[in-house]
């Protein structure tokens, strides 16, 4: 008889940790939430200018954003919609801007450009390596975070919250796993999360938020870094944002895009997709915990993460 009573109050103990993280977790999102104004937030659209690196394949591969790798983005202008697509093929995630590619040595100087990047509510629902260009932001990811049962560890002075992205599974059937770094003043610092790539197998991508500001009520980073593989992909500077702008999703980035053509006469040339796959069919082997086999073929190439 003691026995059957003490194996239920041993269970209900056990049980105990992970409810009181989904608590905390609750809490420190909450918080953070509340510091940054995203309750209230239901679209952003945010701009300055950006630098492009070449991750993967390039003229200095341990550089991505070397002197021959980095293209500049000027006018760099990005809109975010948090809430439903009314319609699958709607726009959730618009950026772009007039590029200016790097000067290589020997090479004939190469034409401006207009960088374009794309993201549908059919795709954000469908892709990790399209979901991720919204889960990854700070507002996006406070949002995922509320959502979605998170749990919360301290590192040194920050809270780390974690969330699962719902209907999101790698190929192999493993869920994607999104981390944010939460400061003592409410800010999320850093989000990091994983992807399959072709060369490394599993890939370590990280953004990296700082120098917040308030911009039209809204907790805004100015300096934007994002990493792969512990390499530095893709930097900008927020100089201006805009919370719950008028118009469809993507609206005031596609009114940026079409005035800058048509000032400029640049032909729009669009960015690759977050994960870019190859149909080379050459390939190499890694190991990758998100391929559909413990061994995955990839292409030379690899795929390629472009900035956001």
């Amino acid at each position: 008889m003691r026995l059957r009573t003490l194996i239920p109050v041993m269970l209900f103990l056990t049980s105990l940790p992970a409810a009181t993280a989904a608590q905390d977790a609750a809490a420190v999102v909450a918080a953070a939430s509340k510091a940054m104004a995203v309750d209230t937030l239901n679209s952003i659209t945010f701009s300055g200018t950006a630098r492009n690196g070449a991750f993967g394949q390039s003229k200095a591969i341990g550089e991505p954003m070397g002197a021959v790798n980095v293209t500049q983005i000027t006018q760099y202008t990005r809109t975010i919609n948090f809430g439903q697509a009314a319609d699958p093929s709607a726009l959730v995630s618009r950026a772009t801007g007039p590029t200016q590619p790097p000067a290589v040595p020997g090479v004939p100087p190469q034409p401006p450009g207009v960088f374009n990047q794309n993201v549908t509510g059919a795709q954000a629902g469908s892709s990790w390596a399209q979901a991720l260009n919204i889960w990854t932001t700070p507002w996006g990811f406070l949002k995922g975070a509320a959502l979605n049962k998170a749990t919360v560890r301290q590192q040194g002075g920050n809270q780390l919250v974690s969330f699962t992205p719902p209907n999101l599974k790698s190929p192999s059937g493993q869920a994607y796993t999104v981390t944010g770094h939460i400061n003592k003043a409410n800010q999320v610092t850093k989000v990091e999360t994983m992807v399959d790539n072709a060369v490394v197998g599993d890939l370590l991508v990280e953004f990296e938020y700082s120098n917040y500001q308030n911009m039209n009520g809204v907790q805004v980073p100015t300096r934007i870094v994002q990493r792969q593989a512990g390499l530095p992909t893709f930097d900008a500077n927020i100089t201006a944002a805009t919370p719950n702008a008028s118009g469809a999703p993507g609206y005031e980035a596609d009114r940026r895009a079409r005035s800058i053509v048509a000032e400029s006469s640049i032909t729009p040339t669009p960015s690759s997709s977050l994960i870019r796959g190859s149909s080379d069919s050459s390939a190499s082997m890694r190991p990758s915990r998100y391929s559909s086999n413990a061994w995955a073929a990839h292409s030379p190439d690899g795929e390629k993460l472009s900035s956001w």
